[in-house]
């Protein structure tokens, strides 16, 4: 696996046998001393094509897929390889798969791929379930006893007044409501729940142990590995950062769990993430404590939760389809060069 982009060995740790390399300089000389120190058996363009990547992997013998396939009207080396448009480099490609639109003309304008295009439509970010402890999920479940739990995921010190605010004024709605609260450095724990006790809120720390019982209000979880659990347990998930602009999760985290998503104005890292959930109606963004309350009242009701939960799994699974056919495709040409 080569990259240019901001891939790091973690982000591989889950696919067996992955290594992470730099991409070589896009010359012929670079392109092929990678392929032959690397033993490359089949290749996968993503996005824009690189010409020599392209023609070395051909005189190499090495068939390859294009996903995401656009082309740049205003590259040079479009206008400098011209002629591959009817030639065996781009024959090499074994699919070419392409959003639909726009883009698909321009890659029909070469004859040599229009037998070739699919649209299954755009790679789009995958997200992995966040693990959990089913047992202690359970066990909490019955502790809880059909409590209504929102949860505030990694807070920013500036935040927690906005959310505590959130939290009163939703609690006037739903008395039995259980706030999460998750600050940003987990080692403040200890301390916001001695703030939440000297500011009359009756809370409990997780990290010592303690379980919510009836009359407690706010669960501070200074755990580093248990995000699946309060994204399982919560109906409705705050994330931080989206207020004060700082570090943030993505939000297709909770999304993928079932749990409502509820963001403030900054978007940062994951502003994209938030986009894509937009774009399928499930992410609520709220501009301060006010907004977030009334938010968090709305989504207590059963039905406007389990239809933006509803439309958060859309948005999570788009792009499946995609996803499956390339891997259906790259498993095709690991056979077909008996990798």
């Amino acid at each position: 696996m080569t990259s240019d982009a901001a891939l790091s060995e973690r982000d591989i740790a889950g696919l067996p046998g992955a290594r992470l390399h730099d991409a070589p300089p896009d010359t012929a000389r670079a392109v092929r001393q990678f392929i032959e120190t690397h033993g490359l058996r089949a290749a996968l363009w993503v996005g824009d094509l690189r010409p020599c990547y392209l023609v070395q992997t051909h005189r190499h013998g090495i068939r390859s897929v294009w996903a995401d396939a656009c082309i740049d009207p205003g590259r040079a080396w479009r206008l400098r390889w011209l002629p591959l448009s009817d030639g065996a480099a781009l024959q090499a490609l074994k699919a070419v798969l392409a959003a639909p639109g726009p883009e698909v003309e321009r890659l029909a304008a070469l004859p040599a791929l229009r037998d070739r295009i699919e649209t299954p439509g755009a790679l789009q970010p995958g997200v992995a379930a966040a693990p959990c402890d089913m047992s202690e999920r359970d066990a909490l479940a019955v502790i809880l006893h059909a409590r209504p739990v929102w949860f505030a995921a990694f807070v920013d010190p500036g935040e927690v007044s906005a959310v505590l605010q959130a939290h009163a004024m939703a609690s006037r709605l739903s008395h039995r409501l259980l706030l999460i609260l998750h600050p940003a450095r987990p080692e403040d724990g200890a301390a916001l729940r001695d703030e939440l006790a000297r500011d009359g809120w009756r809370a409990v720390l997780r990290s010592e142990g303690e379980d919510p019982r009836e009359e407690t209000q706010v669960l501070v979880a200074d755990t580093e590995d248990e995000l699946g659990l309060w994204y399982r347990l919560a109906t409705i998930t705050f994330v931080g950062g989206t207020f004060a602009g700082g570090p943030t999760r993505s939000p297709l985290e909770p999304a993928a769990l079932g749990s409502v998503v509820l963001h403030g104005p900054q978007g940062g890292a994951q502003a994209d993430a938030f986009e894509r959930l937009h774009g399928f109606r499930a992410a609520h963004r709220v501009a301060g404590a006010e907004a977030l309350g009334r938010a968090v009242e709305k989504y207590l009701s059963p039905d406007a939760a389990a239809e933006m939960a509803h439309h958060g799994w859309q948005a999570v699974s788009a792009g499946a389809d995609v996803a499956n056919r390339l891997v259906d495709l790259l498993d095709e040409l690991l056979n077909e060069a008996g990798a």
